[in-house]
C-alpha cells in the first residue's frame, strides 16, 4: 500500500544530495506534532524529493494542430487540494469523449478547452488560495491562521464543495 503526503516550509529547499532530504526533513520539523515527525520517519528515504510548490497559469489554447495538453501541462496547480492528478484524468475523460464522439478534431479540441478551463481555473484558484493560507507567516498571521482554518471545513462538503466532490457533469452532457 502506498500514499501520497506533502509537508511545506517556507524557506529555499537546501542544495543537498537527495538522499540526504529525508535527514533535513527530520531535522527541521522538532517544533511540529508528533504524529508528523512519524508519518516522515516512516517514509523511505529515497522516496523524498524536495522542492518549490508552484503552479502556473493557464496556457492561453491548449491545442495546436493535433497536439493538446491536459493536466498539469495545460493548468499546473499547487498540491493544497490533491485534485492535480484529478483534473488530469479528468481532462483525459472528456478529450476521449469529444474525440470518440466523430466531431471534427479541431471542434473537439476548442470544444475539450472550452468545458475544462472553468473547472479547472477554480481548483486552481482554491489551491493557490489554500497554499497562501498554509504558508502565512508572523506570529499574528499564525494565529489568525489557526482561528480560520477550522471555519474552512464545511459543515455540509457536498453544498459548499460539491463543485469539486461531485462527477465530472460535463461529461453526462457530452453525452445528451
Amino acid at each position: 500500500q502506498r500514499a501520497y503526503w506533502f509537508m511545506t516550509a517556507n524557506h529555499p529547499t537546501p542544495e543537498l544530495p537527495l538522499q540526504e532530504h529525508h535527514a533535513h526533513l527530520l531535522s527541521d520539523i522538532d517544533r511540529w506534532p508528533p504524529v508528523l515527525r512519524a508519518v516522515l520517519e516512516a517514509t523511505d528515504p529515497g522516496e523524498v524529493l524536495c522542492g518549490p510548490i508552484m503552479d502556473l497559469a493557464p496556457f492561453r489554447g491548449w491545442s495546436q494542430g493535433r497536439v493538446v495538453l491536459l493536466g498539469d501541462a495545460a493548468h499546473a496547480m499547487t498540491p493544497c487540494l490533491g485534485q492535480g492528478g484529478c483534473m488530469a484524468m479528468e481532462d483525459a475523460y472528456v478529450l476521449a469523449e469529444l474525440i470518440g464522439d466523430g466531431q471534427r478534431w479541431r471542434d473537439a479540441l476548442l470544444r475539450y478547452e472550452a468545458l475544462r478551463r472553468p473547472r479547472t481555473a477554480r481548483a486552481m484558484r482554491m489551491a493557490r488560495l489554500f497554499g497562501r493560507l498554509l504558508q502565512v507567516e508572523g506570529r499574528f498571521w499564525r494565529w489568525l491562521r489557526r482561528k480560520l482554518m477550522p471555519l474552512t471545513v464545511p459543515k455540509d462538503p457536498a453544498r459548499t464543495m460539491g463543485w469539486l466532490l461531485a462527477d465530472c457533469t460535463q461529461v453526462h452532457s457530452l453525452r445528451r
